[in-house]
Formats: C-alpha cells, structure tokens, sequence
C-alpha cells in the first residue's frame, strides 16, 4: 500500500452575522476573523486562499440581530483569551 499527499481546492459560501458601524467596516471585520481563524484551519491541513466578500446587507430580522450581538460577544471573549494566553510570549 503506498502513501499520497492529495492537494484540493474547495470552494464554499459562508454567511457571517458582523456587528459593524459600516458595510465597508462589516466586510472587513469579517475578512480578518475569517483569516485569524486560519490557525485552526491550518492545524486541520486547511489553508485559507482568497476570501471574496459576495455581498454584504443590514440584519434588520430582530433574531439576526441577537445572533450578531451574541457571536460579536463570543469572538471578543475569544481574542480576549487569545491574548491574555499569549500575554507571556
């Protein structure tokens, strides 16, 4: 039995709930979380190509609007926990 390494590109769509003053703003908070989860995605042989912001629109569904407060609550205590664990670096 022989062993290969298998290099794929796969394409995928992924809708982020971002709490921002601006759709520019939006577009680029959810470029860089995108990109700072790429650690992760390394770990798991994973690596982020180009990001192509398809579109971007105002969450104006009230349980949209929670969602975005609770995930915006979730990635700061993350980056908070990232930070302090990497303090001593």
């Amino acid at each position: 039995m022989h062993s290969y390494e298998v290099v794929m590109n796969m394409d995928f769509t992924k809708t982020a709930y971002i709490k921002a003053e601006s759709p520019e703003e939006a577009r680029l908070l959810a470029e860089e979380r995108e990109r700072n989860h790429q650690k992760t995605l390394l770990k798991s042989g994973y690596s982020i190509g180009d990001v192509d912001i398809i579109q971007v629109e105002e969450c104006v569904h009230p349980n949209l609007k929670k969602r975005a407060d609770k995930v915006a609550r979730v990635q700061h205590a993350f980056r908070e926990r990232e930070r302090i664990y990497h303090a001593g670096d």
